[in-house]
């Protein structure tokens, strides 16, 4: 069964784990900072609608596909690496990331089928026992294959791009130079407790989404817990080969602000959106006027100097993970809009 996943980069580093955490979110917009905040220690954008995506393709903007690596990098050499990722799992109130992060509607008609209601939220988290894997284009290789564009159109409109003109303020090429892989888990649960035949009938109605993962039920006091856990990995998260110059100054500024610093290292899960406002505003000094809209954030992304992404370069990888920070608060603030991936 196909599957469609929203989820909300780089050379990642080996974690140390410890058990897996449990973040709060009370609603959609809460789970976007969540989400950004994930990726963001990782130093990755996180990819909301999977399309796919390798290194080496080429986005218009980001979410949306201009060109795929066949028809622009196709003779640029993929490296490919096992990794692993922090273990941490978001509750997401919304409903929206169960539903699309694994098969909802065919685990809720077996819960239903014997009285039971699968409960409003959904726990996600990502990678089997937090195994994943990246693939990525070598700055080398791209720089190679822009030095020769022959009669590639997708590379000569990138070399266009990257060389800019006075009146062409969209100078950043959304190349991808890598690409996160990981399988998704999502766990449900009943709003009541089922017996033991009805968890063997659940069990049976179930069997089928084995063929696309891996799916267990577990029976408590109050409860069934399903947990789904698809067998394909998804792209969930990409690094771009370059970066606005500009924009980096800019969040660069954004970071000395106080309330960025809250977001960073002391935002509390537990919290509603409401509060957290309330925090930003009254302890931290925030002016809404300062928070650029999910959508500005992600234009401003593409306006200025072109300059490659260093994945070892401490103020880009910075970058990337205040970049995810301030679209989850807008996000929270403003609402998703239109989509900010």
């Amino acid at each position: 069964m196909h599957r469609v996943i929203l989820l909300a980069f780089v050379c990642i580093a080996s974690f140390e784990f410890s058990p897996l955490k449990i973040a709060n979110a009370q609603d959609l917009k809460t789970y976007f900072i969540n989400l950004n905040n994930y990726f963001g220690s990782i130093y990755v954008l996180p990819i909301m609608i999977p399309q796919k995506e390798e290194a080496g393709d080429v986005y218009s903007r980001p979410g949306t596909i201009f060109a795929r690596k066949a028809e622009c990098f196709g003779d640029a050499k993929t490296d490919s690496a096992e990794t692993s990722l922090p273990r941490l799992a978001f509750v997401d109130s919304s409903g929206v990331a169960g539903r699309l992060a694994g098969d909802e509607a065919m685990i809720g008609a077996a819960a239903a089928d014997i009285g039971a209601q699968i409960q409003h939220s959904t726990v996600v988290s990502y990678g089997e026992n937090g195994k994943a894997r990246w693939n990525q284009l070598t700055e080398k290789s791209i720089s190679d294959s822009l030095a020769n564009p022959g009669n590639n159109s997708c590379r000569e409109r990138i070399l266009r791009e990257l060389r800019g003109v006075p009146e062409n303020i969209s100078g950043i090429p959304w190349i991808i130079q890598s690409v996160l892989y990981a399988t998704v888990n999502v766990s449900y649960q009943t709003a009541s407790a089922v017996d033991a035949a009805a968890k063997a009938e659940i069990d049976k109605k179930l069997k089928p989404l084995e063929v696309n993962g891996s799916v267990s039920t577990e029976q408590k006091s109050d409860s069934l817990v399903i947990v789904n856990t698809g067998k394909t990995a998804f792209p969930v998260a990409w690094r771009p080969a370059y970066i606005s110059h500009d924009h980096l100054q800019y969040i660069e500024y954004l970071a000395k602000e106080d309330w960025f610093k809250y977001v960073l290292q002391k935002f509390d899960l537990v919290k509603s959106d409401q509060e957290i406002l309330e925090i930003l505003q009254k302890d931290f000094k925030l002016e809404l006027k300062k928070l650029p809209r999910p959508k500005d954030v992600v234009e401003n992304m593409s306006h200025g100097k072109p300059v490659a992404f260093n994945q070892k370069n401490e103020e880009h990888l910075a970058y990337l993970q205040h970049v995810n920070a301030l679209l989850g608060l807008s996000q929270a603030i403003w609402g998703p809009g239109k989509p900010a991936n």
